[in-house]
């Protein structure tokens, strides 16, 4: 896809240095080498003075939401810095990645008349998830279709994600890609192990996060090792 974008204007929004740094470096290498003019809007962090330019034009630290405490006041400020922002460099494209800071992007794009700026959404995971209540689901896929009106076009993790937001996505026809969230295996040292075939082993692969169900797994295996 980016072989056919060269000679634009193009932001970046991203919620962290972090998330630029880890996945956003390499698309802007490739972005730049096809020389384009590339901004970054990115989230405020304990990082924000070690991010890695690459020839970024320049960048622009803005507040993102406190979702935890549910400051919605929090998710305001953010929508009218990235208007600002977007009203000021005039962009052609505008690739938004991650829930927060696309969700910010393209609600600022409501409020920006005669808009050609192409938006592309890169989503890690949709606002709508298997771990919320079927009230909370309803009302997150429901942002996540009015969105939909100023998105040119979706890059997703997830397969599951896309079966699920077709189901409206159909009406609208906003064209949707599956890109993967594979691992790379040259980053991690690993060697052969021989197990005992005569017990169950077990092994799992996560972040430590609540919504991993690891408490879960956790107390299972108490019972299982009874």
């Amino acid at each position: 896809m980016t072989q056919s974008i060269t000679n634009k204007k193009i932001i970046i929004v991203c919620n962290s240095t972090f998330a630029y740094n880890q996945f956003l470096v390499n698309l802007v290498i490739k972005l730049n080498k096809l020389k384009n003019e590339i901004y970054l809007i990115a989230g405020k962090d304990n990082n924000n003075s070690n991010i890695e330019t690459h020839n970024l034009k320049k960048i622009f630290f803005v507040e993102m939401p406190k979702r935890k405490i549910l400051n919605f006041l929090s998710f305001i400020n953010t929508i009218r810095s990235v208007n600002k922002i977007i009203k000021l460099l005039h962009p052609d494209i505008i690739i938004s990645n991650n829930r927060d800071a696309s969700f910010c992007t393209r609600l600022g794009m409501f409020f920006i008349k005669k808009n050609k700026i192409k938006n592309i959404y890169f989503a890690r995971g949709f606002y709508f998830h298997d771990d919320q209540n079927y009230l909370t689901w309803i009302l997150t896929y429901l942002i996540e279709v009015f969105l939909l009106f100023k998105t040119d076009y979706i890059l997703s993790q997830s397969k599951q994600d896309i079966k699920k937001i077709n189901f409206i996505n159909s009406y609208i026809n906003v064209p949707i890609s599956w890109v993967g969230n594979g691992v790379n295996k040259n980053k991690f040292k690993y060697r052969k192990k021989n197990f005992n075939i005569n017990k169950i082993q077990f092994a799992t692969t996560s972040r430590i996060t609540i919504g991993k169900g690891l408490d879960d797994l956790l107390f299972v295996f108490s019972k299982l090792v009874k």
